[in-house]
């Protein structure tokens, strides 16, 4: 994806987030994959908003900026949940993700996330499809 077309999306993401009641601090990702640094209201359920993120995007990226309707996000999603004193550190590494993926593979930087969290549960389904 080119950089006006993902701007518009980040743009699109960023303003449905703020009308669903959340708030982005930072969105950046890659080609395969996004990262999103959400100020979330209590209210409402991050599963809710990551429907409404993908199911909206998806829409307005297959009927506004693509010629064939092909775009869809996969199934899955991370969460991670993050004390404030973690909030800098956090901006400035999806801020350089691009930088980061030059060298580290989606797959990498996912196990490496889930280790650092010391999380048991490993959903390798997220590698269904394009990350074996």
């Amino acid at each position: 994806m080119n950089q006006t077309r993902e701007a518009e999306i980040y743009e699109f993401i960023t303003n449905l987030v703020d009308k669903l009641g959340h708030k982005i601090l930072i969105i950046n990702g890659t080609a395969d994959h996004i990262h999103l640094l959400v100020k979330l209201n209590p209210a409402l359920a991050i599963s809710d908003l990551v429907r409404e993120i993908k199911k909206q995007s998806s829409f307005y990226i297959n009927h506004k900026l693509l010629k064939k309707h092909g775009f869809n996000w996969e199934g899955g999603y991370t969460a991670f949940t993050q004390p404030r004193s973690q909030v800098n550190a956090l901006f400035k590494y999806i801020e350089k993700q691009k930088e980061y993926h030059r060298n580290v593979k989606f797959r990498e930087e996912y196990l490496d996330l889930q280790k650092q969290i010391e999380d048991e549960i490993i959903d390798d389904t997220i590698f269904k499809y394009k990350y074996v």
